[in-house]
């Protein structure tokens, strides 16, 4: 690639002024986009972000990175009433699962929750934005650290995740609640670095030629090659992917010498998400043998953050636990590099580290065209290796929030279904319920392949038919339909059910309660005979649909 995003947008006659100007006093207000408009960088240097998007998508890593975190953000600001959909988006990629599961009965997050066995439960216990700032790192770690010029991004994604814990812990000591906006504030501050770094290697080149050999300051250089800075790249590349708006304002730098109106609680996540960085690239390159140089910093930050060296010891000490547990497979089982043994007080280890078992096994799923992570081949929905367990882990956990009255109904259901799906390597599963006017059943909560729109479509009439559907209902029988396309079977399957997307086979577990039918569970595979099921995976299905039925009676 040659020549630079600038020199390809306009000619060199219509090149902008590669000086930023003086920057406008800083009143601690975010500057917002037109309303009803684009932004101010969205109309002004639109060709360089769409530019660097198109190289992105062309390259098979960040679909996967892009489209989960868009798909995340779109669903984790709707409310607890859409746990189910996040909690669905999220365990789509069984290897994702597994990590966040990990992380929320780690040390760190367990203090807080005690074992938690379900996505699902995690959003509940921990909360909606806690659970979306932990996948958000780890699909940071998880789709970047590796790849062809992995010593240096190891570095900038362990900085950038560092960062955001750091922020968490300084936006706690100075008595913010919006712990989590400081999170990924701090995760994000440098996200146009990390990905123009990673896209754009010709461009971060020059870049670093012009502030190296010619002295030029990082903005007008970044302004210069790319026609706008990497913060303002970061920022448009974080509203591309969905972030809140507080989140992706967040990611403006602010002045610790002049902060503006310190009462503004999203200047001081400003304020803390640069300071963190700054401390992260400062401990990183230098671990504690600069002493002069943290004391500088502090300083710099005193006016709008008030950081003591001891308080800064204490949170540092709890971000660097809580980042252990992010990236224990980034630390544990590859070779840290100086920075990141320098973040830890960890010495870098010499030769090749053992492979993560749960990593190598872990890799079977992709991002489909539609943002969803959908199976890589359908050939491989089966049950998991360890089936058994996380069916007997997610009934105690059922067990346990029933006799605690930890749950509503609306949450057992979303224990119980993502359970199942993610134990038994189903197409779809779904619970389907009969609504207040009873003349209908309607899909309720699901997890699995195009499940928004699935679900959408399977509701039928409560009025009785002879179908395999109100067959199940009336009589209060489990039911498994080997193969859809049998001929005996065809005639039975009602009009509505055809007309969905097709299941070679599938399972129907009735919820009666008093011998009145409230609905059913309803469970398919791709494939005709799909469904094998040993005598002691079907009891525990049936021991999950029973915890329902008592969810159900508890709410009387």
């Amino acid at each position: 690639m040659n020549g630079n995003i600038a020199d390809k947008r306009i000619s060199d006659r219509g090149r902008p002024d590669p000086s930023p100007g003086p920057a406008p006093a800083d009143t601690g207000e975010f500057p917002a986009a037109p309303e009803g408009g684009s932004s101010p960088l969205e109309t002004s240097h639109g060709g360089t972000v769409e530019f660097l998007l198109r190289r992105m998508q062309h390259q098979s890593d960040l679909p996967v990175l892009a489209e989960s975190i868009r798909t995340l953000n779109q669903v984790a600001d709707a409310g607890d009433q859409d746990l189910g959909r996040l909690a669905g988006v999220l365990v789509r990629d069984f290897a994702l699962t597994s990590k966040i599961l990990k992380v929320v009965n780690s040390a760190f997050y367990s203090r807080f929750s005690g074992h938690i066995g379900s996505v699902s439960r995690a959003i509940v216990v921990l909360g909606i934005n806690t659970v979306r700032s932990i996948a958000t790192s780890l699909i940071l770690f998880e789709h970047l650290h590796d790849r062809a010029r992995a010593e240096r991004l190891k570095d900038e994604i362990a900085g950038a995740v560092f960062a955001a814990t750091l922020a968490r812990q300084v936006a706690a000591e100075a008595g913010l609640d919006d712990g989590e906006g400081a999170f990924l504030c701090g995760m994000l501050h440098n996200l146009g670095r990390l990905l123009v770094t990673y896209y754009l290697p010709e461009e971060t080149a020059e870049i670093e030629r012009l502030t190296g050999q010619e002295q030029m300051a990082a903005p007008v250089a970044e302004q210069r090659v790319l026609g706008l800075t990497l913060e303002q790249v970061g920022i448009e590349v974080a509203r591309a992917w969905n972030f809140p708006a507080d989140v992706t304002m967040g990611m403006v730098r602010a002045d610790p010498d002049a902060p503006g109106d310190l009462t503004n609680p999203y200047l001081k996540i400003r304020l803390i998400a640069g300071f963190a960085n700054e401390a992260a690239s400062l401990i990183g390159e230098s671990g504690e043998g600069d002493a002069g140089a943290r004391r500088r910093l502090l300083k710099r930050y005193r006016m709008g953050l008030a950081i003591s060296d001891k308080s800064f010891e204490r949170v540092l000490g709890a971000a660097r636990r809580e980042f252990m547990e992010l990236s224990s497979d980034l630390v544990r089982h590859r070779s840290p590099s100086p920075f990141l043994g320098n973040l830890l007080h960890q010495e870098p280890e010499t030769g090749d580290a053992p492979a993560d078992p749960e990593m190598e096994a872990g890799r079977v799923l992709e991002t489909a065209a539609d943002g969803g992570l959908q199976p890589a081949d359908l050939a491989m929905a089966r049950p998991s290796p360890d089936a058994e367990r996380i069916l007997t882990e997610g009934l105690q956990e059922l067990s346990s929030m029933l006799a605690e009255g930890a749950g509503n109904v609306s949450q057992v259901l979303n224990v119980t279904l993502e359970t199942i799906y993610r134990a038994m390597g189903f197409q779809r599963v779904l619970v389907c319920l009969r609504d207040r006017s009873g003349r209908e059943y309607v899909a309720r909560l699901g997890f699995g392949r195009e499940i928004d729109a699935y679900l959408e479509r399977f509701r039928f009439p409560a009025a009785y038919s002879a179908d395999v559907f109100h067959v199940v209902l009336k009589n209060g029988v489990d039911l498994h339909i080997t193969d859809t396309g049998a001929a005996n079977i065809r005639d039975r399957l009602p009009d509505w059910y055809r007309r969905l997307p097709a299941a070679g086979s599938f399972l129907l577990f009735p919820l009666q309660v008093r011998q009145r039918p409230l609905g059913l569970i309803y469970a398919d595979h791709p494939r005709p005979d799909g469904l094998s099921l040993s005598e002691e995976q079907l009891n525990l299905l049936k021991a999950l649909r029973n915890q329902v039925l008592l969810g159900f009676r508890a709410r009387g």
